[in-house]
């Protein structure tokens, strides 16, 4: 399987790929994927088993796939110790906080 820059490149020669720093982040990065090339972003993911978990663009990608919204509210757990470092853990991995 060609990449999606490789495929662009092939289909149209003039086109540049973008290039990715320490500075550059992901965030942007999953809007614009799921704005403007949902069909190879997910054809991609999918063949390489890799499922996208951001909260920012699930609801693009279930409409995409013609599957109902997901909930905006989940259902809280008991507080536990172990239930708060879990939640700080997905709050640090769902928006890049880690440097």
């Amino acid at each position: 399987m060609l990449s999606f820059a490789r495929e662009m490149q092939v289909t149209n020669p003039t086109y540049k790929q973008g290039i990715f720093g320490p500075n550059t982040a992901t965030t942007g990065l999953r809007r614009h994927l799921a704005d403007r090339h949902m069909e190879a972003w997910l054809k991609g993911c999918d063949q390489l088993r890799i499922s996208i978990k951001s909260q920012g663009v699930q609801d693009a990608i279930n409409q995409y796939r013609g599957q109902a919204p997901e909930s905006q509210f989940q259902e809280r757990k008991p507080f536990s110790n172990e239930a708060f470092v879990d939640a700080i853990v997905k709050f640090i991995v769902a928006n890049d906080q880690v440097c």
